[in-house]
This record gives structure tokens, C-alpha cells and sequence, in this order.
């Protein structure tokens, strides 16, 4: 029969001998246990902040990528003199510059109809299949129509995915009005002929021929496929709407230095940012996860150096962010002078660009070369939250520490499940002995008041 050895412990001696056993395997636990815990809690903090980490200096890379290339400097505006007849967009590729624009037609796609149908769903060419050619530039395209319907018409004709659309339109209320337009693309070039087999089952008439826009771009003349002209002036699209009418359009493009002071400033607020959160997370005073962290806390120092110190690529004139109108003041927060970085980026902003770019674009921050301080900076967060880099190596082994404290924490609590089986034993055998030793006395006690002449009060 089993013995619960717990429950009997105790039953015979002068002291709770169970509470005992369970005090001393406490007390073993605890300091084991706590150390263990310790480093969990130190390695899961460590995670978390490496974490944080990443998630800031993100932030500040994607910012210091707005600076990286030269033609992130490029920004300009454009006005226009008659938005009734074209509009004008900008990008980075355009060069400051006043141009005219007179229209003279714009581009225009072909529309061909049929006439009254009747219904959608009426059958044609005596519910027999039927081709279709459509004649685009010198290609005949033939399209079978299985579904001899206006509907089956324009279904077969865009299944085709020719440069020529089929809509089925209804022109009464009646729903037995229905016709079909085709649409092709704007452009002469683009012009169709549709044919039918036999001829008698759809006859198609030109509502719109299509026709190339004509336009006059600073004294020269130029035709267009489309509405849509992005090659005339650089950097400039024109969307054509309406002829001119005999004037011109005034199309002048500037220089808009406001959006690279944009990028500047929030550059400076993404680098402040980074460094508050940086300066925390290895602070002993704040208690900070990685105050013990070498590797961290240089990666920040390097960070510090590439915006603070002359850039690698510095100008001309220009060879750092305090040349620019940014200070930075006894706390280490950097500031912005408007004034001082308007005339910088008035006066000398190919050193600007330099500063910051290294007047170059596309870098794929492969290798070791001098970037400016946009780039330095872009590559170096790129390299240490890589997939090799520190961030990521750093919170795998973390990561695998704590799946070793776990274990250890399971191998504790085996060895004191060991020792209380072992404690026990030992309590009971005590206890045996005390039984024994209690059963001798009781019977002595009773021998010796049996005797004859024990004297009894």
C-alpha cells in the first residue's frame, strides 16, 4: 500500500515537520531562482530595447533618404497662363525656365457606332456565329463571336484586349434601343476599320476620326499620339485639353527651395528624435537596457560623428551642418537658423548638395566610399539593422539565451523536486527513529508503575 509520506510527517515529533521540508526547498529556490529570473528579465529587456532601436533609427534613415541623391535637391514649381486649354505638372528633372505653348488640336481617338440593335440579348445573323474584323494600322484582327448578340458582340470584341474597346449602350428607355460603340486610342496612327462576315450583320459609322494633337512649343511645332506630352519640355508634363484659340500659354518653372528646407528640418527632428531615444536606452541614470552595451553605445557614437563633424563630401565653401544654419547647443540638440539656411541653399547650394549627397545618385550603398553625410548615415543604419548586422545577430543570441534561462529554470525546479523527495525521506526516517524511541519510553513508563512496590499519589 503507497505511504503519503507528506501527510504523515509531522504526526509524531514535537514540530511540523512538512511545513519544514517545504521551507528548506524554498529556501533553496529562492537565490537560484531569482538569479535566473534576472537574467530573463534582463535579457527580454535587451530585446526590447534593441528593438526600440531599430524602429528609431528606421525613422531617421528613411529621413537622411530624402537627402541622399542630388536630384533629392531638385524641386521646382510651375505656373500656368491658361489651365482652360492644357495643364502643367513638375518634377525633379525639370530646369528653371519660361516657355509658351499654343495648341492647335488636340488628340483625338475614333468612334465608330453601330445603328439600333434592338436588344442586348436579340439574336444576330440569324442566331448563327459570326467574325468580326477590326483593321488597326495594317493588322487585320479577326474576333469570332460565339454569342451572336450585341451583347456577345461587345463581350468577344474585349476579350480580344485589342487598342480598340466595344461599349453597349442603350439609347432608349425601353431597353430594345441598344447600339455599339467602338473607341480606339487617340492618335492618327491609331485609326480602325471594322468589317463584318457576312457585311450584312453590323455596319458601323465614323462619329470621330482620330487625329494626332498639334502644338507649338517655344516657335517649334510638334504632333502627339496623346493628350498627355512628356517629352517636349524636360522635367515638364503638359495634359492638353482644348485648342489655344490663336494665343499662347505661359508655362514658367522655379526653382522651389522650400521643400529641400523641408527636408532639412525634418532631418534635424528626425536625428534629434534618434538621439533622445538612442541616449535612453544606454543611459545607467535612466536605468536603460543596453547601459552596458559597447557595441550600441560606439554604433551611436558613429552616428553622432557622420552628422555632427565635417561630411565627407564637404563643398566648396560648406563643409558641415553648422555651415548651414544648424547649431547644436550643450545638450547635444541640434536647431535650425531659417534664415541662415535660406541663404545657404540660396547662395550655395550645389554645396548643399555636396554636404549632404555627395552630388551623386542612386548609390546602392554596396562598399566603402565617401556618401555625404545623408548617404554615411542611410548606409551605415542599413548595415547594422541588416540581416547580418548587429541589431539582428544581437537579438538572436539574446533570443537564445533566454531559451537557455528557460531550460535552466526547468532544471531548477527538477533538482528541487529531487531534493524535497530526499528531505522528505530523511524527515521520515526521523520520524520512525521519534516513534520508536516514544514507543520504548511509553512501555517502560507503564513497566515501571506496574511494579509491586511502585508507590502511585
Amino acid at each position: 500500500m503507497a505511504v503519503d509520506y507528506i501527510n504523515t510527517l509531522g504526526a509524531g515529533a514535537g514540530f511540523n515537520t512538512k511545513e519544514l521540508v517545504e521551507a528548506l526547498v524554498d529556501a533553496e529556490r529562492a537565490p537560484k531562482e531569482a538569479i535566473i529570473q534576472k537574467k530573463i528579465d534582463n535579457s527580454e529587456a535587451q530585446v526590447s530595447a534593441l528593438a526600440q532601436a531599430v524602429a528609431e533609427l528606421s525613422t531617421l534613415r528613411d529621413s537622411a533618404r530624402t537627402l541622399n541623391d542630388q536630384t533629392d535637391f531638385d524641386s521646382y514649381t510651375v505656373s500656368n497662363s491658361l489651365t482652360s486649354a492644357l495643364t502643367a505638372t513638375v518634377t525633379s528633372t525639370a530646369s528653371p525656365g519660361n516657355h509658351t505653348v499654343s495648341i492647335s488640336n488636340v488628340a483625338a481617338a475614333q468612334r465608330s457606332v453601330t445603328g439600333d440593335l434592338g436588344g442586348k440579348d436579340d439574336a444576330l445573323n440569324g442566331g448563327n456565329t459570326f467574325n468580326i474584323g477590326i483593321v488597326i494600322g495594317s493588322v487585320t484582327n479577326t474576333i469570332s463571336v460565339s454569342t451572336p448578340t450585341p451583347a456577345g458582340v461587345v463581350a468577344a470584341i474585349n476579350e480580344a484586349n485589342l487598342s480598340v474597346s466595344a461599349e453597349l449602350i442603350d439609347a432608349g428607355t425601353s431597353g430594345t434601343d441598344y447600339f455599339i460603340k467602338l473607341t480606339g486610342d487617340t492618335g492618327s496612327d491609331n485609326a480602325f476599320t471594322p468589317s463584318t462576315d457576312p457585311n450584312s450583320v453590323l455596319s458601323f459609322s465614323t462619329q470621330q476620326s482620330a487625329a494626332n494633337a498639334s502644338l507649338v512649343v517655344d516657335g517649334t511645332t510638334f504632333a502627339r499620339a496623346t493628350n498627355t506630352v512628356t517629352d517636349i519640355i524636360p522635367g515638364v508634363t503638359l495634359s492638353l485639353a482644348a485648342g489655344t484659340s490663336g494665343s499662347s500659354a505661359n508655362i514658367v518653372v522655379n526653382r522651389d527651395d522650400s521643400q529641400v528646407k523641408t527636408k532639412i528640418t525634418d532631418f534635424v527632428s528626425a536625428y534629434n528624435n534618434a538621439r533622445s531615444k538612442l541616449k535612453s536606452l544606454s543611459s545607467a541614470a535612466d536605468a536603460g537596457a543596453l547601459k552596458s552595451d559597447s557595441v550600441f553605445k560606439n554604433l551611436t557614437k558613429s552616428i553622432h560623428s557622420i552628422v555632427l563633424n565635417t561630411s565627407s563630401t564637404p563643398g566648396t565653401s560648406l563643409a558641415r551642418l553648422s555651415d548651414i544654419g544648424i547649431s547644436i547647443d550643450k545638450t547635444g540638440v541640434l536647431s535650425v537658423n531659417s534664415t541662415s539656411l535660406d541663404t545657404a541653399l540660396k547662395d550655395d547650394l550645389s554645396d548643399v548638395v555636396k554636404i549632404f549627397s555627395g552630388a551623386t545618385n542612386n548609390d546602392n550603398e554596396i562598399g566603402s566610399k565617401s556618401r555625404g553625410i545623408a548617404g554615411d548615415l542611410s548606409k551605415l543604419i542599413a548595415d547594422s539593422t541588416s540581416r547580418s548586422g548587429y541589431f539582428t545577430t544581437q537579438s538572436e543570441a539574446l533570443t537564445g539565451r533566454l531559451t537557455e534561462y528557460q531550460s535552466d529554470l526547468t532544471s531548477l525546479e527538477e533538482r528541487l523536486a529531487n531534493l524535497k523527495d530526499r528531505y522528505t525521506q530523511q524527515f521520515l526516517t526521523m520520524q520512525q527513529v521519534i516513534d520508536s524511541m516514544n514507543n520504548t519510553k511509553d512501555n517502560l513508563i507503564s513497566t515501571f508503575e506496574n511494579l509491586p512496590y511502585t508507590q502511585k499519589s
